[in-house]
């Protein structure tokens, strides 16, 4: 699925989807509780790949497309993989709160 964005607010959803997220399995030795992570802890290189941040299973990925234009999975966020959906249900509900408008 394909959305308008700027680079801040795909960071933004990075941070958010990071710090929504928990660690797992082996994940608990690198995990810090009391990091909060910002926008600008994340690069945008052709876009926003993640896995696993300190221990965190986030798995977003993020594709610029062109300038302020990104692509994510058309499927729903699986909360066996992507832990920040608890928070966050659904891609729009990641976007909404990283304010991002949803055109669909």
């Amino acid at each position: 699925m394909k959305f308008k964005a700027t680079e801040k607010q795909v960071q933004k959803m990075a941070a958010l989807a990071s710090n929504a997220s928990i660690p797992i399995g082996m994940g608990f030795l690198q995990h810090n509780p009391n990091k909060e992570f910002g926008a600008h802890d994340f690069e945008i290189r052709g876009g926003i790949f993640l896995d696993y941040v300190m221990g965190r299973m986030v798995k977003l990925r993020i594709a610029k497309v062109k300038p302020d234009y990104w692509e994510i999975p058309d499927s729903e966020p699986d909360p066996d993989y992507q832990s920040w959906c608890g928070k966050y249900p659904t891609y729009k509900d990641l976007m909404e709160a990283a304010g991002i408008l949803w055109e669909k």
